[in-house]
C-alpha cells in the first residue's frame, strides 16, 4: 500500500513519519477559512490544517513537513500565483491547489501556465469541500508516488554506476589473454598483472572457480558464486568456439553482487512485512489486476472476508465487481475502472457495495501501481457515518424550520458569541443570520429589559446550568416583545462544554392576554360586589319586615313569603357564583383529587350517600373553584339520585382527565346537550344554575366537560383535555 493510503507523511529532512497530512491553508477570509477547515477535517480526520491569512506568514510556516498548500487567489501583498512562484523557489515539488471564488475563465490559463497542481472554484454549498478533500488526498498521493519513483531511480543509477565489474579471457590452457577491471577487489591480488598467468594458479584457493573454468573449457557455460573479504561475487564463464566447434577460448565477467543479494534479502523481508501489514489491515483490502478494464482479484485480506462475507479462495481469479457491485451500480463501477486504467490516478470515492449481509456504504480508495494495470482497493465502511450524517441533516432541517427561534452560542470563544440562528429567529427578531453570528445575545436587550433576569441568566451560564426566564427583548426595528428564553448547556462525548442551546418563544400576545384577563376579572369582581350589595339590602329589609309581621300576627300567607325570600337568597348566591366563574383561571396549583373530594364531602349535606375515590391523580387547577365544581356535582347527585346515592370519582382510561359518576336515575340522552345551560333543571324547586356553574368553571380552566351514562345507569360527568 502506498503511504498516502494510510495517511502517512514523511519529513524529508529527518525521515520521521506521522499519522496525518499537513496542510498549509492561505486564506484572508477568516470565517470562510474556519468553515473550510471544519469541513475538511470532518471529511478527512487525519488532515492537520494550519491556517494563515497572510502570504508572508504562509512562507514562514512552509517547511519540509508540509504535504500540500491550499491557497485563495486574492490575497494581501501578493496573489495566489505570485505565492506559488515564491514557493517553487524552495519547494519545487509540493502540491499547490488554488481554491478561489474566481471563475475558471478568469485565471484558468494563467494558473495552468504557472504550474498549479489543481484548481477548484468555491461554491455556495458544502459539496466543494468533499471535492477539495479528494483533490488534496490525490495530489499528495501522486506527489509521494513520484518522489518515491525518483528516489528509486537514483538508487538504481548509483548501483549501476558503481558496480565493480571485471572482464577477462583465457585460452584453452587457462592462461589469461585479457584482463580489465578492478582485480584487487575481486581476486585479492596485489599489483601483479594477470595476463600470461593461469586462472588455475590465480584461483588456486577457490575450487568452485577452478571447477567452473574447467567446465567452460569443456564447452559448457557456467556460473560460480564466490566470496572475498565479506563480499559476494558472481563470475560467469562463456566458452568461445572455432569453426570446427572446438573451444578456442573462454570469456568471463565477474560482478560484485553483495548489494544485490542484500537488497534481495531486504526485498524478501519487505514482502513478508507487507504481507503481514496487508493481512493486519483493519480495512477490507483487495489486490486486483486489471484485465480489459475488469478488476480481477489477486488476493484479499481477512478484513475483507469478515466485512464482505466472502472466502478469498472463492473469488481469487474472478471479477471483483461481479461479486460486490450491485446491479444498479455497475455503470458507476465501470466508470471508476475506466478512469483508473486510462489515467493511473489514485481515486477516493463514496460507493455502495454488496456484502453477504446486504448493501453497505464505503469510501473506496484505489492505490494504483504498475502503470495502472494493478491496484489495491481499500474499502472503509462508512455506513454508520452516512446514517449519522443523514440524521444530522434531518435534525438540522428540523431546527432550521422550527416554529420557535433557536440559537446556538460558542462558550469556547470570547464573550460566548452566537454560532447559529434558525429562520424563526430571523422572523421574530428581524435580525438576519449575518447580523447575529459572532455577536453576544445582549444586542437583543434594551432599556426595559429586567437586569435581575439578565443576572439570573449570567449566573446559570457561569454554572453551566439550565435556566428559563421571561424578559423584554427588542427587534431590529426597535419594537419590544416578550421573550420566554430557555438555555441549556450542550456537552460532547468527552463531557466537554461545546455549545449553549437557546430556545425562545415570543409570548407577547400571551402576556397581553393575561393583562386583559386580570382587568376583566377585576371588573367581574366589582360587578359581583355591586350586585350583591344592591340585591341583598332590599332582601334583608323584606326579611326583617316579614319577621316583624310573623311576631305580630298569624297568617297562612306569611310562610310562602318566607319561602320566596329563601329562594331569592339562593338565586342571589348562585348568580353571584355564576358571575365569578366567568373569570378565567390565570394561576393554578397541584391539587390531588382524593384530598379535594374528601374536603367537599365534609362541606355538603351528604345524608346517607357514599363516596368512592379510585384515583390518586394530581391535576393543576384553581383549588377554590375546583372545590365549587365538586360541591355542585356532589349536591346535584344527591338531589337527583336520592339520599343513599353512591358516588364514584376516578381517572379516565386515557389518563387525560377524571370523572364523577353516580348510580342514580341518570340524565336522558336527549338532554345531554342542554343540561349545562343556565336555567335547566328537572327539579321544580331548583335554580337551574348548578350545572351552568360547573360548565363555567370547566371553561375557565380550559378543560372539556361532557355527560354520559355511568356503568350503573346513573349520570357520569367526564372532564378531559386537562392542560
Amino acid at each position: 500500500m502506498h503511504p498516502i493510503e494510510r495517511h502517512i507523511t514523511t519529513d524529508k529532512r529527518q525521515g520521521e513519519q506521522s499519522d496525518s497530512l499537513q496542510i498549509l491553508y492561505v486564506e484572508d477570509d477568516e470565517n470562510f477559512a474556519a468553515l473550510t477547515k471544519t469541513c475538511l477535517e470532518k471529511e478527512e480526520p487525519n488532515f492537520e490544517i494550519t491556517h494563515v491569512s497572510d502570504p508572508t506568514d504562509g512562507l514562514n510556516e512552509l517547511t519540509d513537513t508540509v504535504d500540500c498548500i491550499v491557497s485563495d487567489y486574492d490575497l494581501p501583498e501578493m496573489d495566489g500565483l505570485e505565492l506559488l512562484e515564491t514557493v517553487r523557489e524552495t519547494h519545487s515539488n509540493i502540491p499547490f491547489i488554488l481554491f478561489t471564488g474566481k471563475s475558471p475563465e478568469d485565471i484558468a490559463n494563467e494558473a495552468i501556465s504557472a504550474g498549479v497542481t489543481d484548481y477548484l472554484q468555491k461554491g455556495s454549498g458544502t459539496s466543494e469541500f468533499t471535492l477539495l478533500a479528494n483533490r488534496v488526498t490525490n495530489a499528495v498521493a501522486q506527489t509521494h508516488a513520484e518522489d518515491a519513483l525518483t528516489r528509486q531511480k537514483k538508487r538504481v543509477e548509483a548501483v549501476v554506476s558503481n558496480l565493480p565489474v571485471v572482464l577477462f579471457a583465457f585460452d584453452t590452457q587457462g592462461t589469461f589473454t585479457r584482463f580489465e577491471g578492478d582485480s584487487t577487489d575481486v581476486y585479492e591480488s596485489d599489483t601483479e598483472p594477470y595476463v600470461g598467468q593461469s586462472i588455475f594458479d590465480v584461483c588456486a584457493d577457490h575450487e568452485g572457480l577452478q571447477s567452473a573454468a574447467k567446465q567452460a573449457l569443456s564447452g559448457e557455460q557456467t556460473t560460480a558464486k564466490h566470496e572475498f573479504a565479506a563480499n559476494l561475487y558472481r563470475t560467469t564463464f562463456q566458452p568461445v568456439f572455432d569453426a570446427t566447434g572446438a573451444v578456442e577460448s573462454v570469456l568471463g565477467v565477474a560482478i560484485d553482487i553483495t548489494d544485490r543479494e542484500q537488497n534481495a534479502r531486504k526485498l524478501k523481508a519487505e514482502r513478508r512485512r507487507f504481507q503481514n501489514l496487508f493481512a493486519e489491515l483493519s480495512q477490507p483490502t483487495v489486490e486486483i489486476e486489471y484485465r480489459n478494464k475488469t478488476p480481477i482479484v489477486k488476493q484479499v485480506n481477512p478484513a475483507f472476508e469478515a466485512v464482505f462475507g466472502y472466502d478469498g479462495d472463492d473469488i481469487v481469479g474472478e471479477s471483483l465487481d461481479a461479486h460486490i457491485v450491485p446491479a444498479d451500480r455497475r455503470d458507476s463501477a465501470a466508470a471508476i475502472n475506466d478512469h483508473v486504467c486510462e489515467t493511473g490516478e489514485l481515486i477516493s470515492e463514496k460507493v455502495t457495495r454488496e456484502t453477504t449481509d446486504g448493501t453497505r456504504e464505503f469510501l473506496l480508495q484505489n492505490a494504483v501501481f504498475d502503470g495502472g494495470s494493478r491496484a489495491f482497493a481499500i474499502y472503509t465502511d462508512i455506513t454508520e457515518r452516512q446514517a449519522h450524517q443523514h440524521e444530522l441533516e434531518v435534525l438540522r432541517t428540523a431546527i432550521d424550520n422550527a416554529h420557535n427561534p433557536i440559537v446556538l452560542t460558542d462558550p469556547s470563544q470570547p464573550d460566548n458569541p452566537i454560532s447559529y440562528v434558525n429562520k424563526a429567529f430571523e422572523k421574530v427578531t428581524g435580525y438576519t443570520q449575518s447580523d447575529a453570528l459572532g455577536r453576544n445575545c445582549r444586542f437583543l436587550q434594551g432599556k426595559k429589559t429586567d437586569a435581575a433576569k439578565i443576572e439570573k441568566l449570567t449566573e446559570a451560564i457561569a454554572a453551566e446550568e439550565e435556566c428559563t426566564v421571561e424578559l423584554r427583548n427588542y427587534r431590529k426595528d426597535g419594537t419590544m416583545f416578550w421573550n420566554r428564553l430557555t438555555i441549556k448547556p450542550v456537552y460532547n462525548e468527552d463531557g466537554e462544554l461545546i455549545r449553549y442551546f437557546s430556545s425562545q418563544e415570543d409570548i407577547t400576545d400571551r402576556k397581553e392576554s393575561r393583562e386583559r384577563l386580570k382587568q376583566q376579572n377585576a371588573r367581574l369582581e366589582e360587578f359581583a360586589g355591586t350586585v350583591s350589595h344592591d340585591l341583598r339590602n332590599p332582601l334583608n329589609v323584606a326579611q326583617g319586615r316579614l319577621q316583624v309581621a310573623q311576631n305580630e300576627c298569624e297568617s297562612d300567607q306569611l310562610a310562602p313569603i318566607a319561602d320566596a325570600h329563601e329562594r331569592m337568597e339562593t338565586l342571589i348566591d348562585e348568580l353571584l357564583m355564576l358571575a365569578r366563574q366567568g373569570e378565567t383561571v390565570s394561576e393554578t396549583t397541584p391539587v390531588t383529587l382524593s384530598s379535594i373530594s374528601s374536603q367537599c364531602w365534609q362541606t355538603v349535606d351528604t345524608r346517607d350517600a357514599t363516596l368512592t375515590v379510585t384515583t390518586d391523580q394530581t391535576i393543576s387547577a384553581d383549588r377554590n373553584r375546583l372545590q365549587e365544581l365538586f360541591e355542585n356535582l356532589i349536591r346535584n347527585a344527591i338531589e337527583h339520585g336520592g339520599s343513599s346515592v353512591e358516588i364514584t370519582i376516578g381517572e379516565l382510561d386515557d389518563n387525560d382527565g377524571f370523572y364523577i359518576a353516580d348510580d342514580g336515575s341518570g340524565i336522558p340522552s336527549v338532554d345531554h346537550e342542554v343540561i349545562f345551560e343556565s336555567g335547566y333543571t328537572t327539579d321544580t324547586n331548583g335554580t337551574g344554575l348548578g350545572l351552568a356553574i360547573v360548565a363555567d368553571i370547566t371553561e375557565a380552566h380550559g378543560w372539556d366537560v361532557s355527560v354520559t351514562e355511568s356503568a350503573e345507569g346513573g349520570a357520569r360527568f367526564e372532564f378531559s383535555n386537562l392542560r
